[in-house]
């Protein structure tokens, strides 16, 4: 029967139970330590791993941008504030083709940015007639199917754009002037 702490055995933290004597609380009091030696060493096993990987990580980048400069859209992209040369080459590759969407709302909607509106019912019954509802369409927010990189990349963009001193930082701050929510006035940046 356990009395005190309920942490489970991995988090590190042993709780006295109503057996323990002495004699087992030290024997835990030293299990302990040894898990903690032992977190400690994985640790540094895997920031070994991590260091070991950035010089392939800083590879696939260079080729990555070396890539990049064979398209066109990329220097189109590049004329945006905040959009650098790593911005443009990811969004090349996530997008692929602008041809893939006929709109820019079927892009907004890959991207994330589409909202979301919900509707019960355009008529109902009133008095056994058929009567148009007047209610207005509830919003549910945004579109949860969509691509995360892509919308990743876009959020980092604007909010490099709402740190930076320039023209988007001066739009985003008179729509937080104008009473928009700042969330709001970050999406329709």
């Amino acid at each position: 029967m356990r009395t005190g702490n309920q942490g489970s055995h991995d988090s590190g933290v042993y709780s006295r139970t109503a057996w323990d004597s002495g004699g087992d609380l030290k024997r835990n009091r030293e299990r302990i330590t040894v898990r903690g030696l032992n977190r400690n060493h994985r640790a540094e096993h895997l920031y070994e791993q991590l260091d070991s990987l950035e010089p392939v990580r800083q590879a696939a980048r260079r080729e990555l941008l070396q890539e990049s400069r064979k398209h066109a859209a990329v220097k189109l992209l590049r004329q945006i504030p905040t959009i650098g040369p790593m911005r443009s080459a990811l969004m090349v590759a996530i997008l692929q083709t602008p041809h893939r969407f006929r709109t820019k709302r079927q892009l907004w909607a890959y991207g994330g940015f589409a909202v979301q509106t919900y509707d019960s019912g355009e008529y109902r019954f009133e008095r056994g007639k058929l009567k148009r509802n007047r209610e207005r369409i509830t919003v549910r927010g945004l579109n949860r199917n969509h691509n995360h990189d892509l919308k990743n990349l876009l959020q980092g963009a604007a909010i490099s754009a709402i740190e930076r001193p320039g023209p988007l930082q001066d739009f985003y701050a008179a729509l937080v002037e104008k009473g928009m929510r700042p969330s709001m006035a970050r999406l329709t940046l």
